[in-house]
């Protein structure tokens, strides 16, 4: 079974049951509150430029409740709330998805490290709270004790699918590798208490389809 995964400006994306197949595409147009749902997740934006020739990117993303704005200017982001920045500006990278917390107090960061390797982090508005669990790294090691055919955890692509429970909990994908490529599922969706970091639950692609349909881009 194959479920397609779109991606913004260079690069397309297709989960399989032998893992992730990389392949260029034309990027879409980029209005300035960024791309919807272009990936995996229908509630996520991608951060796309509006010029990836020239590095030209400006994108003003509300939160849930307007009360925070994420603002992008090429490679630099920053949280701004009744006009003035939240912490400090941070690093935006070329290929990014986020989705905001129902709460407007964190965003869902998935990343293109490279070719078909991606990660999903947290990053909260409020720069004096505790930095937030590494749930890239915790999907990744379940993912490779689950699966006997993942070599090496760090090969599990991890993406954000969605938030629940309000803000409590985080909803990802664990895309195998391809030396999964006998398994009968491509992947499996993972529930991670915020901010605890603990797994909640875990569903094989086969389930997670129909569970997470709502929020899950069709094949």
């Amino acid at each position: 079974m194959r479920v397609a995964v779109r991606a913004v400006a260079v690069i397309a994306v297709v989960f399989t049951a032998s893992g992730l197949a990389i392949g260029a595409i034309n990027p879409p147009e980029c209005p300035t509150s960024g791309h919807p749902g272009f990936r995996i997740s229908k509630v996520s934006t991608n951060l796309c430029f509006q010029d990836l020739n020239k590095k030209y990117r400006h994108l003003y993303v509300p939160s849930p409740d307007s009360s925070v704005v994420l603002i992008v200017d090429g490679y630099e982001g920053r949280f701004v709330k009744n006009g003035k920045t939240l912490g400090q500006p941070f690093k935006v990278a070329e290929d990014e998805d986020i989705i905001w917390s129902p709460d407007s107090t964190a965003i869902m960061v998935t990343v293109n490290l490279e070719r078909d390797l991606f990660s999903t982090t947290l990053a909260y508005t409020d720069p004096k709270r505790p930095q937030p669990p590494n749930i890239t790294a915790l999907v990744q090691k379940d993912s490779a004790l689950r699966h006997p055919c993942v070599t090496a955890s760090e090969s599990v692509a991890v993406f954000g699918l969605s938030w629940q429970k309000g803000s409590r909990q985080a909803v990802l994908v664990a895309a195998l590798p391809e030396s999964c490529s006998g398994d009968s599922d491509g992947f499996d969706a993972y529930i991670i208490a915020i901010p605890e970091g603990a797994i909640l639950g875990r569903y094989p692609q086969s389930v997670a389809q129909k569970k997470f349909h709502k929020v899950m881009l069709p094949p």
